[in-house]
């Protein structure tokens, strides 16, 4: 019996699909509907030594390298819906394949707000965001994904159920595998159950933009920003459009209407003061634009560089002036995000191979710490999009080994060959 066929005794014609992806061509894409069906997906790859490559939509597939070989793609998309929301706890349970958008308007009747708060939410699992540990717009304000998993359920590459943490937070006793699993990029299990805290829904939402002369004195002005111990839930700096434009400074606050009301007060007072000509938008508005910088991030229709970079955010200025170097000759617009020190960049037109190539070894011998999250086939299949390999790589392989020494998810997906 062929491998189509054993998959659709499993779980039915109507939930095999091709997948024209990575690996050579298209490949058998498979989703089950349940738990239970995952299960004996992943016991058929381990019985029969296949490789699988885990998903969920999608919709980070370019985040990887393509990997050395794979057999057929393993889907959660039909395994969604909430299993549990304790608007009392702020926390909730869900399927790994639920999309993040209908968590936000589940937790939304609750009186809480989602995090990740992830551009496009639409368009990603829960699943999908902790396998690929994307923290999302709020980062700033609540920190990283990781903190926030209260716990999972995991396949692993045979078949086994295994669970890390619980529901509550002081719930949790144990190894805290949910954050090992946490942007492992599939490379150690299939998640198939997310269990997250949550956070108050803010009363008022607040954006504030101006202009600043050049990209270190916008800088300096969200250095300036954060001292003022503002509830800030993400600053934003954007590149110019064009030699006549100046650098952007945009700062977005949610929280109690009365604090909001006190803070933007505080804000007008001090940047009028510097002579910096102020936009402020408020509720809706303002909750609509921080939505728009949010999905900037992910634009399908341009390649994007994710760099994130390991400094202290006072030592952002100088180290970005490398940026010029890395990015010359490039059509390159530039979003930072400097109290989190990440970089996202944009390249008006596709890159060539010869041109990624060379803007991948500018960045290797800058020492930057960088992902590419859009690049060309060729370096996704060459080079490495993650950049150096961490110190801690040794352990990382031990890891993967010891949890799946079969290699029934794909490997060389992941950083140097995971």
């Amino acid at each position: 019996m062929d491998l189509h066929a054993q998959l659709t005794q499993v779980v039915g014609p109507g939930e095999l699909d091709m997948w024209d992806g990575d690996a050579g061509g298209n490949l058998p894409r498979v989703a089950p509907n349940n738990i239970d069906e995952a299960v004996e997906c992943l016991r058929l790859a381990h019985s029969n030594g296949l490789a699988v490559i885990p998903e969920g939509l999608g919709s980070r597939r370019t985040w990887t390298h393509q990997p050395k070989r794979a057999d057929f793609v393993l889907s959660t998309r039909n395994m969604r819906g909430v299993l549990s929301y304790e608007p009392g706890d702020g926390t909730l349970s869900a399927l790994a394949g639920t999309t993040c958008a209908e968590l936000e308007q589940c937790v939304a009747l609750g009186g809480h707000r989602l995090t990740p708060d992830l551009p496009r939410p639409q368009a990603g699992t829960i699943g999908g965001a902790v396998a690929s540990g994307h923290s999302g717009f709020d980062r700033l304000r609540v920190g990283p994904l990781r903190h926030h998993i209260l716990g999972v359920r995991a396949l692993l590459g045979d078949g086994t159920l295994a669970k890390s943490g619980g529901q509550l937070v002081k719930n949790v006793t144990g190894y805290d595998m949910h954050r090992l699993y946490c942007g492992s990029f599939g490379s150690l299990c299939l998640l198939v159950e997310i269990n997250l805290r949550l956070f108050p829904a803010p009363e008022e939402w607040a954006a504030v933009e101006f202009h600043a002369e050049s990209r270190a004195q916008a800088a300096q002005a969200a250095l300036d920003l954060e001292e003022m111990r503002l509830p800030l839930d993400a600053v934003l700096i954007q590149s110019p459009t064009d030699t006549s434009v100046r650098w952007t400074v945009l700062a977005f606050l949610s929280g109690r209407r009365a604090v909001i009301d006190v803070e933007c007060d505080r804000v007008h007072s001090s940047l009028s003061d510097s002579n910096v000509k102020l936009e402020m938008q408020r509720g809706t508005e303002a909750r609509s634009k921080r939505e728009q910088c949010r999905d900037l991030e992910w634009d399908e229709q341009a390649g994007w560089a994710h760099l994130r970079l390991g400094v202290h955010p006072t030592g952002l200025p100088a180290l970005l002036e490398q940026l010029d170097t890395c990015f010359a000759g490039s059509v390159a617009q530039f979003s930072i995000q400097p109290l989190i020190a990440e970089v996202q960049v944009r390249f008006e037109e596709p890159l060539t191979d010869t041109q990624a190539v060379a803007v991948h070894d500018r960045l290797l011998a800058s020492g930057l710490n960088f992902h590419w999250r859009a690049a060309p086939d060729s370096l996704r299949s060459q080079g490495d999009i993650f950049g150096s390999a961490p110190t801690g790589i040794a352990l990382m392989q031990r890891l993967q080994s010891t949890l799946d020494p079969q290699s029934v998810f794909a490997r060389g997906r992941y950083l140097t060959g995971l």
